[in-house]
């Protein structure tokens, strides 16, 4: 049976290709057996849906896909894919986090940089959706969080006691693209 991959990637204001903006990781996953699959939840339009929104799409992504071993998800996408683990049951072996705002953003940056639309309020601190997230415990899954420089200035912004955390010197919007990281994420596998 070939080794699965799910690619989430983070948050887009704008239109974007999940595919173009996943080939490194793709063409690098590939070469080590995994068959990879790139989330294309927001259809490539800047994101204004609830997370949990963009969770009921992936679901039914995965429903075509069959089995996930790894999961390799930056920001938002993380909460997304925490979501699937430990509201839906979703099973995979490992999930590895890219900089995910487990702790949520603060108010006063979700302000400043991102529009205030659905998905970006669910991740701002304190949100309903982080609270109803972060009361499930228990998973079967090995969660690892590799943090840049933002989870470095931030720690409660991206802090999960459930998680091996790791960090590198990485521009948050680069995570899914750094040839270091790309590379710890091999290394992490």
């Amino acid at each position: 049976m070939k080794k699965t991959a799910l690619v989430l990637i983070g948050f887009q204001q704008k239109n974007h290709s999940a595919e173009k903006k996943c080939e490194k990781i793709k063409k690098t996953l590939r070469k080590h057996g995994y068959e990879v699959y790139i989330s294309n939840y927001g259809e490539g339009q800047g994101y204004t849906q609830s997370i949990d929104d963009y969770v009921k799409y992936v679901i039914k992504e995965i429903s075509k896909m069959g089995n996930i071993e790894i999961i390799i998800a930056h920001s938002m996408g993380g909460l997304i894919a925490r979501s699937l683990i430990e509201q839906y049951n979703l099973k995979a072996r490992k999930l590895i986090m890219l900089e995910v705002p487990n702790g949520g953003v603060p108010r006063w940056y979700a302000k400043r940089f991102f529009p205030l639309n659905l998905c970006v309020k669910d991740m701002t601190r304190g949100s309903n959706f982080l609270q109803k997230l972060n009361r499930y415990k228990k998973v079967e899954t090995e969660y690892i969080h590799v943090i840049g420089l933002l989870g470095l200035l931030s720690k409660k912004t991206f802090n999960l006691q459930l998680a091996k955390t790791t960090s590198m010197l990485v521009r948050h919007h680069k995570m899914l693209t750094n040839r270091k990281i790309i590379k710890k994420i091999i290394n992490l596998l």
